[in-house]
């Protein structure tokens, strides 16, 4: 069984370069990420890099923007949105033709 993707708003302050006492505000931002990211990838992301920064630059970018609606989430960057697909493509390698055992 995998585990799961998610960001701790710990990771998040950590990567803004936050102090650590900005963390707890954080939280919404990395749930927020979460749930965008799986709605992006229309699946549940595993656990591993590419989800996590996918995650991280998400919550970021909410942070940063404000963004509240579905209509400002279509205009995620294409950064984000590569990390998202890296990581749903990361979950089933077979299905992009990388197969291992081709």
């Amino acid at each position: 069984m995998t585990t799961k993707a998610k960001i701790l708003p710990s990771e998040l302050a950590k990567f803004m370069g936050l102090k650590k006492g900005q963390a707890k505000q954080l939280k919404p931002y990395c749930e927020a990420a979460k749930d965008i990211c799986n709605a992006f990838a229309a699946t549940d992301l595993d656990e591993g890099h590419c989800s996590e920064m996918a995650m991280l630059l998400t919550a970021a970018w909410l942070q940063q923007t404000g963004a509240t609606t579905p209509e400002e989430f279509e205009k995620l960057p294409l950064k984000v949105r590569y990390y998202i697909e890296m990581a749903k493509e990361s979950m089933n390698p077979c299905a992009s033709g990388n197969c291992p055992v081709d």
